[in-house]
């Protein structure tokens, strides 16, 4: 019995000594970074001497204490940046989509002249490109639950490149609307799939403010896409801008899936990284078994939240393409502005969006403590004050409180667009505590079809609304359509907050990244 007892000894030296070892390198770290020491990284040194029988896993802790310690001098750690890159180049990728969306809207002069087309076959090249891109937002939870997020999104930058390129043919109506409409199909699912990987990029509670920035690149590309059609119909005439634009919106889509397929690789290989031998089974077991768990499917109209979400977004739709398409003509016709002033002043609306979508994200995470479709119902309220000063107050003629009313309108709208066409899907998605990785995409497509129909609708009756009761009666209406969207979201807005305070006080950190 003597030998053991001996043994147990030494082992036990052995372990004190080690022990000793890392407390004097940690207080060596400690000296130089005081400042950064925090309750996080005493956990993680508890750790370490928890684990001082694992030398492999007691390593790989340490590291992780003395970097995250360096980081905090004011470099960037490897996670940020790479967050960074993914932000960067799927905001220009989605800037370069609207180089597939604006084209037709520049070019309607040149294609009424060459093509004889009448306004009402360019009615319906608009509303084939409408009426398509609702089937691809409505089908986007089917094609997800038969393709990869990175595939899908490499099919839809490629063919609604292609058929971008394919209007540049084009010599009749007919073959225009299908052209142009099959890009509308195959463009559906970009902006949805997009703001679900930078949500998932960010932690909860910072998302609202990252995905806020992130949708500005829709105002960013709108403003891009138009100088961009003008340059090239000035030096090359209304052909070469569907073929140039068509094969760079084609190319945006490389960098896009390259980024998101290195980013599976790198979550692959480092699961694993560090663990022992026999966590490392467990862990691929554990995976085997997780990737072929099957996910009882679920209709995205019956997932709580939902419906009242698709409700709201199409009233909000409908209202923000309202006055994108036809507050240039209100201008020259009620308030009396010169056509390429009209055009200009327009672009107030644009520029008030890309303000509304970041201020929106800073006061869904500082004000709102994350609630982002609670954030909505103020600026859906907001927008609608607006539109009715607007009825009442607006001037003939240039001026500055045009501007303001304008850009104000632009600047409230933006929020709910932004949020409720984005991120709340992967919100509610979190509040159902759904695991299926398939839903957000399917929830997501669906509220942005229902979104896409508010579009086609407004197109059908704004016209007729305008023609029969005036300006001022189709600002009154989008401003009662916006307070109703507000209240409409009620039923959503009780299950985010219900659900935050379940995660205790809404500390937003719970929520899944």
């Amino acid at each position: 019995s003597e030998p053991p007892k001996i043994g147990n000894a030494w082992q036990l030296r052995s372990q004190s000594s080690g022990l000793e070892r890392s407390l004097q390198t940690h207080q060596h770290w400690q000296s130089h970074y005081d400042d950064a020491y925090d309750e996080e990284n005493e956990n993680l040194l508890k750790t370490t001497e928890e684990s001082i029988e694992f030398p492999v896993a007691r390593m790989g802790i340490r590291e992780r204490l003395y970097s995250r310690l360096r980081n905090r001098g004011g470099e960037l750690s490897p996670t940020t940046k790479i967050q960074a890159l993914h932000f960067v180049v799927t905001y220009a990728a989605y800037c370069a989509v609207y180089l597939a969306r604006k084209p037709v809207s520049v070019v309607k002069p040149m294609l009424s002249s060459d093509l004889k087309l009448s306004t009402n076959a360019l009615g319906i090249v608009d509303t084939s490109w409408l009426i398509l891109y609702a089937v691809g937002q409505l089908s986007l939870g089917l094609a997800r639950s038969l393709i990869s997020s990175k595939t899908l999104l490499l099919i839809a930058f490629l063919f609604s490149g292609i058929f971008t390129s394919l209007c540049s043919i084009a010599n009749t109506a007919t073959s225009l609307a299908i052209f142009w409409g099959i890009n509308g199909f195959f463009q559906a699912s970009i902006n949805p799939l997009l703001v679900l990987h930078i949500a998932e990029l960010l932690p909860a509670s910072a998302r609202a403010t990252g995905v806020g920035i992130w949708q500005t690149s829709q105002q960013v590309g709108g403003v891009c896409a138009n100088l961009f059609a003008a340059s090239t119909l000035r030096i090359e005439g209304w052909r070469a801008i569907f073929s140039r634009s068509g094969l760079l919106v084609a190319l945006a889509g490389l960098p896009v899936f390259w980024l998101l397929a290195n980013k599976q690789k790198k979550e692959e290989a480092s699961h694993y990284k560090g663990s022992p031998p026999a966590e490392i089974i467990s862990n691929q077991i554990s995976d085997s078994m997780r990737k072929k768990k099957i996910y009882r499917s679920i209709p995205p109209f019956t997932v709580p939240g939902v419906k009242s979400t698709c409700v709201a977004y199409f009233l909000v739709k409908l209202t923000r393409y309202c006055l994108m398409f036809w507050l240039p003509l209100f201008l020259v016709k009620a308030a009396g502005y010169q056509v390429h002033n009209a055009a200009r002043i327009s672009a107030l609306l644009d520029l008030g969006g890309v303000l509304g979508s970041v201020v929106a994200g800073l006061v869904a995470d500082r004000l709102f403590h994350g609630a982002m479709i609670s954030t909505c119902a103020p600026f859906a309220m907001a927008t609608s004050v607006s539109l009715i000063i607007l009825a009442l107050a607006y001037d003939k003629g240039p001026s500055f409180k045009n501007a303001l009313l304008l850009f104000s309108a632009g600047f409230f709208v933006a929020a709910p667009d932004g949020v409720l066409g984005g991120a709340a899907a992967k919100n509610i998605a979190d509040y159902n505590a759904n695991e299926d990785p398939k839903l957000p995409a399917a929830v997501s497509g669906f509220i942005n079809g229902c979104g896409s129909i508010g579009a086609i609708v407004q197109g059908i009756g704004t016209a007729a609304l305008v023609d029969t009761a005036g300006w001022s009666a189709l600002f009154f209406c989008l401003a009662a359509l916006m307070g109703l969207a507000s209240i409409t979201l009620t039923p959503a807005i009780q299950l985010e907050q219900t659900y935050l305070t379940q995660q205790g006080g809404r500390d937003l950190n719970s929520l899944p990244r």
